[in-house]
C-alpha cells in the first residue's frame, strides 16, 4: 500500500542503531537537549536519540541539511535547517520510524499488540467498525496507527483535536482520514510484528 514514498521514510529497530555514532554525529537543538535531560528511562532515551539519528541519516541521503528539531504549539516537529520541509517521527517498543516530505506528513508505527483490542473504545467511532483488514488484532492496531498519523498531519494546521474518535477513516477507492473539513491521504504497510501508516496532505 506504500505508493512512491520509499525514499521518504525509514524504519529500523533501536537495537540496530550505532549509539556511539549517535553520540558523535547527531545534531540536537537546545530544546531537544533540555527535553533529553528529563528522560529517566534508558530505553526511552535510546528511542528518542535513535529515531532522530534515523531522520538525520534519511535527510542526508536525500541531500537535505539537518540541525535538530523544534516543536510547534501542538508538539509537531519542525526541521530547523529547512522550515519548508515537513518531518515526522514515531517509535513503538524499540521500533523506530522517520519520514519527511515537502507536503504535510505524519508517520506512526505500532507494534502489533493484542491489548489494543481492549482499548479500541478510546479511539474507535462507529464508522471504524468497518474493518480495513480481516485480522481483528492487526486491524485495531492499523486503525490506531492511521488515526495517530492523521492527527500529526492535522496538528500542522494548528488544529487541536479533542480525541482520536473525532478522526474518521474513509475507505472508498482511496484510503483517507478526515477531521471536519480536513482530509489526509493514507498509505500503510503491514509487517509481521508491526503496522505503520503515513498520512499526507
Amino acid at each position: 500500500m506504500i505508493k512512491n514514498l520509499e525514499k521518504n521514510y525509514k524504519i529500523s529497530h533501536s537495537k540496530n542503531i550505532d549509539y556511539e555514532a549517535v553520540n558523535r554525529l547527531l545534531y540536537l537543538s537546545n530544546e531537544e537537549k533540555e527535553y533529553l535531560k528529563k528522560i529517566k528511562n534508558s530505553e526511552r532515551t535510546k528511542e528518542f536519540l535513535g529515531v532522530r539519528y534515523l531522520l538525520q541519516d534519511l535527510l542526508k541521503i536525500n541531500n537535505y541539511k539537518y540541525l535538530g528539531l523544534e516543536k510547534n504549539l501542538l508538539g509537531a516537529p519542525k526541521n530547523i535547517a529547512n522550515k519548508n520541509l515537513f518531518v515526522s517521527l514515531s517509535h513503538s517498543d524499540g521500533i523506530l520510524a522517520a519520514a519527511f516530505s515537502e507536503k504535510k506528513i505524519g508517520i506512526d508505527i505500532q507494534k502489533i499488540n493484542q491489548k489494543t483490542l481492549s482499548i479500541t473504545k478510546r479511539f474507535f467511532n462507529e464508522s471504524d467498525n468497518n474493518s480495513i483488514l480481516e485480522n481483528e488484532i492487526k486491524n485495531a492496531n492499523l486503525v490506531w496507527s492511521i488515526k495517530e498519523s492523521a492527527y500529526k498531519v492535522f496538528s500542522l494546521e494548528n488544529f487541536k483535536i479533542p480525541s482520536l474518535k473525532d478522526i474518521f477513516i474513509k475507505n472508498d477507492k482511496n484510503l483517507q482520514a478526515a477531521y471536519r473539513n480536513l482530509i489526509a491521504s493514507i498509505n500503510y504497510k503491514i509487517a509481521e510484528s508491526y503496522v505503520f501508516s503515513i498520512a499526507s496532505r
